[in-house]
């Protein structure tokens, strides 16, 4: 991946044209207050408000692994009298969770055991990350001398990127898989081969694969695109490196893979559900969708190679091929299945952001070296409105995303699932059974209120590791005490109950709320604000409670 040294203290090609002949370093009591307000304001949108939203399906995974971490040392499914057998028991072997990195659990898990067992506490540290990837973006800016506009743009450009601050938030390895990205980068960019060089470079390898396999294969593989493309020719790489860089990973990486192997649950199958020309789609939708999630700035991002043959400055096209590389090795390796969506999982994508900053922040810079008053306002525009991310064509509002932001952290609207959450922790007994649909909206509630017993999560007939669960656990077998419905699956599900015959049921309580997580960080599926006018009869939440029960029937 490209870097932020596009700029070194030395003359640069037509600087004359741009007024300059040489680029003047920022004083450093200028970047240093620049600096300043950039933590400042990056703290403000990483830390405020972090606990008040309820995990969500894929944030509860990892902290119902780090659950597991804390109670037996390993990513245990079994997590008090509840399994969390997401998609019929899709991420497990052994009753263990087998499908994902494990390392973002292990981090939870140790903040859960410092802090307590909170949704605060799960996201902590990712947030964290969040803060240090910012800290060495301002590192590497001072490192290489930057001037004082590039550091104001890149300022505006941090600050304004809501999708940044969104996934830093969020308790999944995305923080992690980011700040690793960034140091991969550095040590790409600043290479000298020295054995510190080699061992930090080890250690932020083994981290990123340990949140995230994918990203880790995406990023090596622009890495390498770009060393031999361009970088062979600055970059001096010896074998002997090369070799004790990736045996160094090798004594972690390798034992990691063989025990968290996807391929060795349901989930590998996955891997090879997509054609050729789906996976051809996926690089569409990935394309489409980090631009629609401001990731980047479309029109820059597009603009770039038009620059460069302007310009001729080797930057603007390394940027965008290292993006176009990384993207590729994603849709190719994902194992997203295209024929149930229409929107790429764009969380895989998440490194990308500060890389896809840069590459705008050099586009505004080259285009207004003359006028940075000119450039300032552009950043704005740019960075802080969907504007020149076509979103009045593409969406059909000007939004605002870093005010709605903002305004968000300052109001947070309420949600569904800690609404559903402190129902069953005030009415529902110690053992009581609750079935929820759609079911990937178990796992926020049973965190939240893990008293109650989450029913009917497996199929039948069951599979050899869950054969000495109990059989609530299995649908249709035991009427569950408690039925929740989200949404608009109330309406099949009000049907099926009128014709069957093994329990009764009444309609106990609707919470008045709308039902459906609008706080996930892909701004295609956020609200900043609460939604309002919902119909309450198909777009609430449903508390059905059991009121008789025929005999059991054996299966």
């Amino acid at each position: 991946m490209t870097a932020i040294n596009a700029s070194p203290a030395q003359p640069e090609p037509h600087a004359a044209e741009q007024g300059s002949s040489v680029k003047v370093p920022a004083r450093p009591w200028a970047f240093w207050s620049l600096f300043g307000v950039l933590l400042g304001i990056s703290a403000l949108l990483l830390f405020t408000q972090l606990g008040h939203y309820a995990l969500w399906d894929d944030e509860t995974y990892s902290a119902f692994g780090a659950e597991g971490i804390l109670a037996t040392g390993d990513t245990s499914a079994v997590v008090g009298h509840n399994v969390v057998a997401f998609h019929n028991g899709l991420m497990l072997k052994n009753l263990c969770d087998r499908l994902t990195p494990p390392l973002p659990a292990y981090v939870i898990a140790v903040s859960f055991r410092l802090f307590g067992v909170s949704a605060f506490a799960a996201r902590l540290p990712f947030a964290l990350c969040g803060l240090a990837s910012i800290a060495f973006i301002g590192y590497w800016l001072r490192k290489k001398q930057a001037t004082f506009l590039r550091v104001l743009l890149m300022t505006i450009a941090i600050t304004g990127n809501a999708s940044l601050f969104l996934y830093f938030r969020q308790a999944r390895y995305y923080g992690m898989a980011i700040f690793c990205s960034l140091v991969l980068a550095y040590f790409y960019c600043e290479w000298k081969g020295s054995w510190r060089q080699i061992t930090l470079a080890a250690l932020a390898s083994i981290g990123l694969f340990g949140s995230h396999y994918l990203a880790y294969v995406a990023v090596y593989g622009a890495l390498l695109v770009d060393y031999l493309a361009w970088g062979r020719r600055s970059i001096k790489v010896r074998l002997p490196d090369v070799v004790w860089l990736f045996v160094f990973q090798a004594l972690v990486c390798v034992p990691l893979a063989l025990i968290w192997n996807p391929f060795g649950t349901q989930h590998g199958e996955r891997l090879f559900s997509n054609t050729l020309l789906q996976r051809l789609t996926l690089i569409w939708w990935n394309v489409r969708d980090l631009n629609r999630c401001e990731f980047g700035v479309g029109l820059l991002l597009l603009a770039a190679p038009v620059f460069y043959a302007w310009r001729r400055d080797v930057w603007w096209i390394r940027g965008v091929v290292a993006i176009s590389v990384y993207i590729a090795v994603i849709s190719l390796l994902s194992p997203q299945t295209v024929s149930i969506t229409s929107v790429a999982d764009v969380r895989y994508i998440v490194p990308l952001i500060p890389l896809c900053l840069l590459v705008g922040v050099l586009s505004l810079e080259k285009l207004t070296a003359r006028f940075p008053l000119i450039a300032v306002s552009l950043a704005v525009v740019a960075f802080h409105t969907n504007i020149l991310h076509l979103g009045p064509l593409v969406d059909g509002d000007v939004r605002f995303t870093s005010a709605s932001f903002a305004g968000e952290l300052a109001y947070p609207p309420g949600e569904p699932y800690s609404l559903a959450g402190q129902w069953i922790r005030e009415n529902v007994r110690p053992g009581q059974s609750i079935w929820v649909q759609p079911g990937y909206m178990t796992y926020p509630l049973m965190f939240q209120a893990p008293q109650a017993l989450y029913a009917w999560q497996l199929e039948m007939p069951p599979q050899p590791q869950f054969s000495a669960l109990p059989a609530i656990h299995f649908q249709g077998l035991v009427p569950p005490d408690y039925m929740i419905a989200f949404g608009p699956v109330v309406q099949p599900l009000v049907a099926q109950l009128t014709h069957w015959d093994r329990a009764k049921y009444k309609l106990d309580t609707v919470l008045n709320v709308y039902w459906k997580d609008m706080y996930r960080p892909e701004l295609f599926w956020r609200s900043f604000v609460p939604v309002r006018g919902f119909n309450p009869n198909t777009e609430a939440v449903y508390i059905f409670k059991r009121i008789g029960m025929a005999p059991l029937k054996t299966p």
